[in-house]
């Protein structure tokens, strides 16, 4: 109603308003951050944008292996689905590519938000000697955090979608990031320039561009550590590393890479 001509929605729970407001306004162009769609379901004024989550963590699960003490690191995740299950492949694909002998433990909490589940789990990890935990569990993550803070030095965790070192500064390695900012702005820019709006798709954007990392943490990731990520980061925006999102393209990774 406001003359708005692009539209950007954030979060999956918008999935089904997105396509129901750009089939009411075809005139309108929209975009819609993480949506749970297929391909062929998308109206042609709506754009999907999804993010490779799992080259993110990948990174991540590279410094997981590299730094723990015990060899034993774990992955929790919230619900299982395709994105978390991203978050898990590329993170044990990360590390299985750091040190082919690193064992990993992944479990579920079952909800995104139950904190004291994610304490139980993580508090059974860390009596287990898996001295990192890797979460994927948005605000159920906050309870894994909560406990390598409380146990304190030797049980560390990495944080997901922005920098969680705040929530525990000594016990954060680094975060597995999301820039949904810079991603709407290349978008943005992109469409603009070329007054082209290339809808009825979901786009994907990783680690080419901008779009996911991780945290620089010189505390605890050392500078020779960081320059391998670097050079890891760039063989897979050039292809020579392919990273794995789901079991299956996991199990072809551990043939041909580890």
């Amino acid at each position: 109603d406001a003359g708005s001509n692009l539209i950007c929605l954030v979060g999956y729970r918008f999935s089904d308003v997105a396509k129901a407001v750009s089939l009411q306004n075809s005139e309108v162009k929209y975009v819609i951050i993480d949506p749970v769609y297929s391909n062929d379901s998308i109206p042609a004024n709506l754009v999907g944008m999804t993010f490779k989550a799992q080259e993110g963590a990948f990174l991540t699960g590279y410094i997981a292996a590299k730094v723990s003490k015990t060899g034993k690191i774990g992955f929790l995740g919230g619900i299982e689905s395709d994105i978390v299950n991203a978050f898990r492949y590329g993170y044990e694909a990360g590390a299985k590519y750091a040190d082919k002998d690193i064992k990993i433990f992944s479990q579920f909490v079952g909800s995104f938000s139950d904190i004291e589940a994610a304490r139980s789990i993580a508090t059974k990890m860390y009596s287990d000697e898996i001295d990192i935990i890797h979460h994927a569990a948005s605000l159920a993550g906050i309870g894994a955090i909560e406990v390598a803070k409380e146990l304190g030095s030797g049980h560390y965790i990495i944080g997901v979608d922005e920098d969680q070192s705040y929530l525990a500064p000594n016990n954060v390695i680094t975060s597995a990031t999301k820039d949904v900012g810079r991603s709407l702005n290349l978008f943005i820019s992109n469409y603009l320039k070329t007054n082209i709006f290339e809808g009825g798709k979901l786009i994907n954007y990783g680690l080419k561009e901008g779009a996911v990392g991780f945290v620089r943490n010189p505390k605890m990731i050392s500078f020779e550590l960081e320059k391998e990520i670097d050079s890891l980061s760039s063989k897979i925006i050039n292809k020579e590393v392919i990273v794995p999102y789901n079991k299956e393209s996991y199990e072809k990774f551990l043939k041909e890479f580890v």
